[in-house]
């Protein structure tokens, strides 16, 4: 799955009223399983407005039910980063380690 696919699918299914008026980052560690299923591992919310009324919960409903991934060979983590401001979104797929911490990752 692609960044902007992945954004565009994270982005749906939050909340579209809050979103208007999000400012700020939101980083996810999503599971994505061998049978191409996926969870939400964790979340760090940096943003202007509270999980709850960013709709997190619906988003980890999303993930676990209707995220599926193609060609995953083995379970691997999926860091993402998305920072929010007047509307629009901007992503980065992330790595890390314990030397860099959050990196982004070139998918070239």
């Amino acid at each position: 799955m692609d960044k902007e696919e992945l954004q565009g699918l994270i982005v749906e299914n939050i909340n579209q009223e809050t979103f208007k008026k999000l400012k700020g980052t939101i980083k996810l560690q999503i599971i994505a399983y061998k049978d191409n299923t996926s969870c939400l591992l964790s979340y760090e919310n940096k943003t202007n407005k509270t999980a709850s009324e960013i709709g997190i919960a619906d988003l980890e409903q999303f993930i676990k039910n209707d995220l599926v991934w193609n060609r995953v060979t083995e379970n691997a983590a999926v860091l993402v980063e998305l920072k929010f401001k007047k509307g629009r979104v901007n992503s980065r797929r992330m790595g890390m380690s314990g030397k860099k911490g959050w990196h982004e990752l070139d998918l070239n």
